[in-house]
């Protein structure tokens, strides 16, 4: 496995988890007395925040390995590279919030205050929105068709005649394995 494919798995942790923290931390303040909710939200974006690290850091890897390929820009890679450190701010800070509220449940015996649970509600919105906007960006590194400079082809390629070349190739095929 190298950088790339590396970061290409781990990079998902935070985006995903985010989102899933946001679900939860709705829940979470509907039934903010309940030790296993509380204890569910502040797993999910403890260890959403520590994707979030280790995407940023072997995104300098991935960024060796894919420069200089095909249709990869500085431009769009440099994008994606801000947009990612700005979110990992953003994910840390949520994560340490998500400790913060798990410390202000224990102490309050897991009868946490609604502003304790607006402000991780808040956070976590931020955080995953930042995420999918930088997961966004980072698939336009290889995905030009999700670029705004992409342009659709001006007329469609006509089914019938591929298949007809299709059709086609396996005959020429089946000539030439007659022949031997």
């Amino acid at each position: 496995m190298n950088a790339a494919h590396f970061h290409l798995l781990v990079n998902h942790v935070p985006i995903i988890g985010f989102g899933i923290g946001v679900i939860l931390t709705l829940i979470g303040l509907w039934k903010r007395d309940e030790k296993g909710i509380t204890t569910a939200v502040v797993l999910v974006l403890f260890i959403s925040a520590i994707g979030s690290v280790l995407s940023l850091e072997s995104g300098e890897g991935a960024e060796d390995l894919v420069e200089g390929l095909p249709g990869v820009t500085h431009e769009v890679i440099h994008e994606h590279e801000e947009m990612a450190e700005t979110a990992n701010i953003a994910g840390i800070i949520t994560g340490i919030a998500a400790l913060g509220l798990l410390f202000l449940a224990i102490r309050k015996q897991f009868e946490t205050p609604i502003w304790a649970w607006v402000v991780v509600l808040a956070l976590v919105l931020a955080t995953t929105t930042l995420m999918a906007i930088t997961g966004n960006a980072g698939g336009k590194i290889r995905h030009t068709e999700i670029r705004s400079e992409y342009t659709m082809p001006d007329e469609p390629a006509d089914i019938a005649t591929v298949q007809e070349q299709g059709e086609m190739e396996d005959q020429e095929q089946e000539h030439e394995a007659n022949e031997d």
